[in-house]
């Protein structure tokens, strides 16, 4: 063990180690923030790029300066600075961490004042706990997945042995998104081209292909954003369900802006 030996402290030290996307670094920081509550000294480790981020669009630092036990350090992804981190290229974070952010996170638990205590890795990051092992700090690996995401991975095996898996009907289609081959499909604006192609393009294919399908679809359920799909459902006299994919948090918060408004929480002052 190369870690510093040392009296137990009143307040334990906890690294918290998310994977350096928002939805991981999100979940840890309110993981983060009810450890402070109790008192204890974490030691938030985020990426150079994501806490930059955090910096300039979020209270971040107002949020967690009232916990005196509580501070940011930050660690290379193993990426440059120029180089996309989102679509298809967000895999590429995981071999560059591996590669170049594991020895440097080794070398800063060997150094850091007060010695970890325990590490809290983020469940998908495997080389945190080569390191934590190497080092002989225990190591907890929390999964940012929701709960029913979590309840459904420990239902497969028996939704297997019941027979309800594989579903029984069930075959994949695809259609046309609408976009070159070699067209961007990642970040805000290339998402705004994706659905004005949808409208202009795939929705004729849409129509053809509902009227051909045999046998006849009986119900269609869409995605709430694509509004093409209401109007091709409605011509041919089809019934539609329109799904949001948003969090359940996500629909409270936009039933609640009318009361919020009503009340004069919202607009925020002074934003």
């Amino acid at each position: 063990m190369e870690q510093e030996q040392r009296p137990q402290a009143t307040s334990p030290h906890v690294l918290i180690f998310p994977v350096p996307a928002q939805g991981h670094v999100n979940s840890m920081l309110k993981l983060a923030e009810l450890l402070a509550l109790a008192g204890l000294k974490i030691t938030f480790l985020n990426s150079q790029h994501n806490h930059e981020r955090l910096i300039c669009h979020t209270d971040i630092r107002s949020r967690f300066i009232k916990y005196p036990g509580f501070e940011f350090e930050t660690i290379t992804d193993g990426l440059p600075v120029d180089h996309p981190r989102v679509g298809d290229r967000i895999m590429e974070i995981f071999d560059a961490m591996e590669l170049r952010t594991k020895p440097i996170l080794r070398e800063m638990l060997v150094k850091m004042k007060p010695p970890v205590d325990c590490i809290i890795g983020d469940g998908i990051l495997g080389f945190i706990v080569d390191v934590a092992n190497e080092l002989g700090i225990p190591i907890f690996q929390f999964r940012t997945i929701s709960a029913c995401c979590i309840w459904a991975y420990f239902s497969i095996p028996d939704m297997i042995q019941a027979g309800e898996l594989p579903i029984k009907g069930f075959e994949f289609e695809t259609i046309w998104d609408g976009l070159p081959r070699d067209h961007p499909r990642s970040g805000f604006s290339a998402a705004m081209e994706m659905l004005e192609g949808l409208e202009l393009r795939t929705k004729p294919i849409f129509r053809d292909m509902l009227v051909k399908i045999k046998p006849p679809v009986d119900c269609i359920i869409g995605d709430g954003l694509l509004g093409f799909i209401v109007d091709v459902a409605d011509e041919l006299g089809i019934p539609i369900l329109q799904f949001r994919t948003i969090g359940a948090s996500c629909i409270w918060s936009y039933f609640f802006i009318p009361d919020m408004i009503q009340a004069g929480e919202l607009p925020i002052k002074g934003q």
